[in-house]
């Protein structure tokens, strides 16, 4: 069974993998410095990055970890500061095939910087961004700065809409699932499917791909998992049976 620290790095994995799909007012600029060191023009990595800076504008930074002595440190939304800096920058290497490298079999070369950006989110996006293959099949390090600025109304309001989302997929499963003892799993993924067919396209892509990743996960890992998804977004859902599953 999996470690409660590894469901926990799971949830929130899925969470901010899913956010960049959001529709939000946000733009990131298009780039106004490009560095590369020989074997890949800079104006060719300028030409990728424009034709996808935008897919990054979702990757809002929305929480923050609060933590007091004597508790367990807990997700609150995210406010910037009034001098909060807007600038983005993205630093990896491309290798031969024209890839993002990879340093090891879990880990690429993308590191991603700013205030207002959630770099986890803004990371697998670019892991997937394909180059020209460098001259000489040689692996090229690459620096792109930008701008992102996120207003503290898109954080809420993405923030609201995740809340409402969570709050559809608990009153789904009450209703899917009568009585309160724990589903079999044959009867919890019935009731997935049917949720995400019923009420799929009105949810929160981060709570869509959340259910999506719990398909076929055994009852009491899926609750765990769709707990801390809740709890890693600050929202404060009661979801009274899921939570009683997750106890057994």
């Amino acid at each position: 069974m999996p470690r409660f620290v590894d469901l926990r790095r799971l949830a929130v994995s899925f969470v901010l993998l899913g956010s960049f799909l959001g529709a939000l007012a946000s733009e990131v600029s298009a780039a106004e410095r490009v560095e590369t060191t020989p074997g890949l023009a800079p104006d060719a990595v300028r030409r990728v990055f424009e034709g996808q800076r935008q897919a990054l504008a979702g990757c809002l930074r929305l929480v923050a970890e609060s933590k007091q002595a004597g508790s367990p440190a807990r997700s609150v939304p995210w406010n910037a500061s009034a001098d909060a800096d807007d600038r983005l920058l993205l630093r990896f290497t491309v290798d031969a095939n024209g890839k993002v490298a990879k340093l090891n079999s879990y880990q690429s070369t993308m590191d991603v910087r700013g205030a207002f950006i959630e770099p986890s989110c803004a990371r697998a996006l670019a892991e997937q961004w394909t180059f020209p293959p460098p001259v000489g099949e040689q692996s090229v390090e690459v620096s792109v700065w930008a701008r992102f600025r996120s207003t503290e109304a898109e954080r809420k309001a993405a923030l609201a809409r995740i809340h409402e989302s969570f709050a559809t997929l608990c009153q789904a499963v009450a209703s899917a699932i009568p009585g309160d003892a724990r589903p079999t799993k044959e009867v919890w993924d019935a009731a997935l499917a049917r949720i995400l067919s019923e009420h799929g396209p009105r949810l929160d892509t981060r709570v869509r791909r959340t259910l999506d990743a719990v398909m076929g996960v055994s009852v009491a890992n899926a609750s765990n998992i769709l707990l801390e998804s809740m709890d890693s977004l600050a929202t404060d859902v009661a979801c009274p049976k899921v939570r009683a599953w997750s106890r057994f």
